[in-house]
Parts: structure tokens; sequence; C-alpha cells
């Protein structure tokens, strides 16, 4: 497991927003629900992968901009469709002002 820096806190989304982050390796979603930090893929498991960074969140839930799917940010579970899969949630970590996600070194 290692850790991939993902953003400086003064350019993360604020609160009750999202924005994504890409590097080398990841397309991350990064959502701020009550200044608590949330990381996900940046993409819809359904249908073509919908950029999550257009779709909109209330609360812990992110819903796809394309159709509608709905996935809980806290764990990634599906809550409605037509998406048939959970979203990916990675570990977030926040430290020395910087956002981290964890991820397996298996790329």
């Amino acid at each position: 497991m290692g850790l991939i820096r993902i953003c400086d806190l003064e350019v993360a989304p604020p609160v009750g927003s999202l924005k994504e982050f890409k590097n080398d390796t990841l397309e991350v979603l990064v959502i701020n629900v009550d200044r608590k930090y949330y990381c996900t893929g940046a993409r819809c498991p359904h249908a073509g992968g919908a950029p999550l960074a257009e779709g909109s969140v209330e609360g812990i839930v992110l819903s796809c901009p394309w159709h509608g799917a709905q996935f809980r940010v806290t764990d990634g579970k599906l809550l409605k469709g037509p998406a048939k899969e959970n979203l990916i949630v990675y570990r977030t970590v926040v430290k020395d002002n910087q956002i981290f996600v964890e991820v397996n070194n298996e790329f």
C-alpha cells in the first residue's frame, strides 16, 4: 500500500461540493462533506464512465450527471441504478495540508 498525493487543501473543493484531480495514475474525485474529504473514482461505473465531477452531491449522496445513478460517498455503495456496481472509494488521508489516497501499488 502507498499514499498518492491528490492536492493541497487550498485547492480542495469547498464544503458541499466536489472537484476532479488527475495525476499520472489516477483520476480522483474529491468530495467535501462537512469539512471531511472523501475520494472516489472520477468516473461512473456505468455506461461509458460519465465524469462524476459534472454530477452533484447532496449530503453523502453523489449523483451521476448522465443517467442519475446515485452512490454513497462514504463507502461507494450503489443507492440507485441504473449502474449495477459500487463506486471505487479510496482511503483518504489529510496531512501537512494535503490530501492523499491510499492505493495498492499494483497498477
